[in-house]
């Protein structure tokens, strides 16, 4: 039928590029990539919000039917939406510890301080 140098590579024209972690993991997981583009309009993204809707358009779509939902990729976007929430949760647990770093180096710098360290008067024999 031809080599598919026609073909639109619609991995290549996402703006976000999340979908490349995945690649990194298990190349076989992104098997349904295109076609979550092309019928879901699926932007690429690895967050739950999309993913759940990807996966509520999957199951309308094929009716709960398990071989259908298997050829659509159900198990692949499961899998992408279980990385998604372990990334998500990694950078919660970043951000809070950051919090905790910033109000103990404040507390630090509370419990350190000291009212005669800003006097700013001239002290000596020549001043007074």
């Amino acid at each position: 039928m031809g080599k598919g140098a026609s073909k639109n590579k619609l991995k290549n024209e996402l703006q976000c590029k999340d979908w490349k972690f995945i690649e990194a993991q298990d190349p076989n997981k992104l098997k349904y990539l295109d076609k979550w583009i092309t019928t879901n309009n699926y932007d690429g993204r690895l967050n739950s919000k999309n993913l759940v809707n990807l996966q509520d358009a999957i199951i309308k779509s094929t009716k709960r039917d398990r071989r259908k939902m298997e050829k659509e990729g159900y198990e692949d976007v499961d899998y992408c939406f279980k990385e998604a929430k372990r990334r998500e949760e990694g950078i919660k647990k970043c951000k809070e510890e950051e919090k905790e770093k910033e109000e103990e180096n404040h507390r630090q710098q509370l419990m350190f301080h000291r009212a005669e360290d800003n006097e700013t008067g001239c002290v000596g024999a020549r001043w007074r």
